[in-house]
């Protein structure tokens, strides 16, 4: 092969069809006129698409007269710098070396009679591996009166006319019972060698009517499904609100498969059972959620993803109306806690040391104000200052003043946090979930865990390596109930709200029957097990590349994001509030904590009116004591003044 990278321009001379013996010069001579003016259209197309080498292919038993074309057309093209290749009609199935160019077949016919080597091509699925060019000098109609050229395949057929041009029309049938179609996408010139090339990427755009088979299963809110006069059709759901544009875009209309038995949903739930029918070849497509896999990819083919979804863990959401003790803390982290605690005695020592130190360097008598602000009565204050309280005497120093109003701002600041904290941390509907992820889940010991019967996630987890997280909930949780493993999704939640149970579903599923459930449902922020759904059609479907270029431009356009948001926000329950009034059961430490104090102080109240001493002289504090004898020693200076 001639630089085995190039793209190929397959040229197929008369392939298994047998021309009939021209024995007459005028026939060599109309011949040779004929190769002349297709290696020059050959030509003129390679240039126009950009392709880089030809390979002629001839038929095994060929002829003298055979093999003599053949070389002539090599020569003619070789004349065009164009590199040739010799290979027989058995490599037309094989990997090409070309790239991603397509290749070009050309069909070289002196009549209509070569037209059915196209039939024969069709069957073995050749036509769609390029571009076909078909040479005859009849017309078209009656060259594929009886031919089937695929939808998904280019055919070009050129017709030399008498005023010395080639005319380029692409041929296709939408269906094998419906007309030919033809369309003119070109002309070539031979006076002046210049190839108009008209035809556009999106030219094929309609099926004309066509009638397609297809089948759903009836799973809101992607496939609603309804029987009307005991025919099945999708009415709607996403799935079929992106079909019915399709139909409309396209121009087709569907079929619907009806199923005969009444358990059709339930046996069709992960959708196997519809990709059987396209291998039976009862339908053509299946318009439902189906996910792509690997197995599932061996049987059939789909169009590009229309979701993509990932697998969440559902569990009931914690309630929160048990308070707890630590509830008051749980606003500051331990170590802001030490902080402001420690910060109390550290300003004191301050405030006190700024009033002594006043007073020593103004070299002033101890007039008591050194008790009032002495180290315990200044932790007295600092700690009024934190609960935003005053003081009855103002420090008389500069330093002592600033020291306490610095601490009064910023503990005002501290102290509004921390109200605003405490108010979230109470009016908080939910409490923080058990767990955040599945090792989590396995830790904890107390969850039940659950998929969906035969569904993919079940797969996974049935399937998981030895020794895994996954391999490990499934031995050890989800197998020891059969009750994990519910027939529908409305069952799997409802037991979410009845028990300590987490549950593994797609989103979208929990918008459909998260109305079901009596309790509130969370997922877990880690999500698992990538989900992609599309439309299956089968391996050699002719409208594959049509659908897609519709739901690429649908994406494009914003479409497919809109029916997306409509159809999940249409089936959203209404959001519920993440606060809660505040009840007793909210403050009920505080409560405790108001209650123990009375009730102390009432026995001590007991103890002091029958005269017996609670608290011992010794044990007052120390700036209780000083501050009694300050204010004993300044009422006799006035009294004796």
């Amino acid at each position: 092969m001639m630089r085995g990278v190039l793209t190929a321009i397959v040229i197929l001379l008369h392939s298994t069809c047998v021309p009939q013996e021209s024995s007459s010069v005028q026939a060599q001579i109309s011949a040779h006129t004929w190769l002349s003016t297709s290696a020059h259209v050959v030509a003129a197309i390679q240039k126009r698409l950009h392709l880089q080498c030809v390979y002629v292919v001839h038929n095994r038993a060929v002829d003298f007269d055979e093999q003599r074309m053949t070389s002539q057309f090599w020569k003619l093209l070789s004349l065009h710098g164009r590199q040739v290749a010799f290979s027989g009609p058995s490599g037309l199935g094989r990997t090409s070396v070309c790239g991603r160019s397509p290749n070009l077949y050309a069909i070289i016919a002196a009549d209509e009679s070569r037209s059915h080597c196209i039939q024969e091509f069709a069957q073995k699925r050749y036509l769609s591996q390029g571009i076909w060019l078909l040479f005859l000098n009849t017309t078209t109609k009656e060259a594929f009166e009886d031919s089937n050229v695929p939808f998904n395949s280019l055919v070009v057929v050129a017709t030399q006319t008498r005023q010395r041009m080639v005319i380029l029309e692409e041929v296709y049938r939408v269906s094998p019972h419906l007309p030919l179609v033809t369309r003119r996408i070109g002309t070539w010139n031979s006076t002046t060698g210049e190839l108009s090339w008209t035809r556009q990427v999106d030219s094929r755009s309609h099926l004309h009517g066509l009638t397609i088979k297809a089948a759903a299963n009836h799973n809101p809110p992607f496939t609603v499904v309804e029987l009307n006069n005991n025919r099945a059709q999708l009415t709607n759901g996403f799935f079929g609100k992106v079909w019915k544009i399709l139909e409309k875009r396209i121009g087709f209309s569907t079929d619907w498969f009806t199923p005969h038995n009444t358990t059709w949903n339930e046996t069709t739930a992960n959708g196997t059972e519809l990709l059987q029918l396209i291998s039976r070849k009862q339908v053509d497509m299946v318009v439902s959620d189906v996910t792509i896999t690997p197995s599932s990819a061996d049987v059939v083919t789909f169009t590009v993803p229309l979701l993509t979804y990932r697998f969440s863990v559902f569990i009931r959401l914690p309630d929160s109306e048990d308070s707890d003790w630590s509830m008051y803390l749980e606003p500051f982290r331990k170590s802001l806690w030490l902080t402001v605690l420690g910060a109390i005695p550290i300003f004191a020592i301050f405030l006190s040391i700024s009033q002594y130190c006043g007073r020593v360097l103004r070299k002033e008598e101890s007039n008591g104000r050194d008790a009032q602000f002495s180290f315990c009565n200044s932790v007295f204050y600092m700690f009024g200052a934190l609960c935003q309280q005053g003081t009855d005497v103002t420090p008389k120093e500069t330093s002592g003043r600033m020291v306490y109003s610095l601490f009064f701002l910023s503990t005002s600041v501290v102290l509004a946090a921390y109200s605003g904290l405490l108010v979230s941390f109470i009016t908080n509907k939910y409490g923080a979930l058990p767990f955040s992820d599945l090792d989590g889940l396995l830790r904890s010991g107390i969850y039940s865990f659950g998929v969906l019967n035969n569904s993919i996630p079940f797969t996974y987890f049935s399937g998981a390596k030895p020794n895994t997280t996954l391999h490990r909930i499934y031995s050890e949780i989800m197998t020891k109930d059969p009750k994990n493993f519910p027939k529908t999704d409305e069952d799997g939640f409802q037991r979410i709200c009845n028990e300590k149970y987490a549950y593994m579903a797609p989103t979208e599923y929990v918008v459909s029957v998260i109305e079901a459930a009596n309790c509130d449902v969370v997922p877990l922020p880690r999500q698992y097990f990538e989900k992609i759904l599309a439309i299956a059609l089968p391996s050699d479907s002719e409208y594959k590349n049509l659908i897609n270029h519709n739901l690429r431009a649908m994406t494009n356009t914003g479409v497919l994001k809109k029916l997306k948001e409509d159809t999940w926000t249409l089936s959203s329950p209404k959001p519920k509030p993440h606060w809660n009034s505040v009840g007793i059961k909210h403050i009920a430490p505080l409560l405790a904590v108001l209650l123990v104090g009375i009730v102390t102080a009432s026995v001590l109240l007991v103890f002091e009116l029958s005269g017996v001493p609670v608290i011992k002289k010794s044990l007052l504090p120390c700036f209780e004591r000083r501050l009694r004898r300050q204010t004993s020693r300044e009422f006799w200076y006035l009294k004796s003044g």
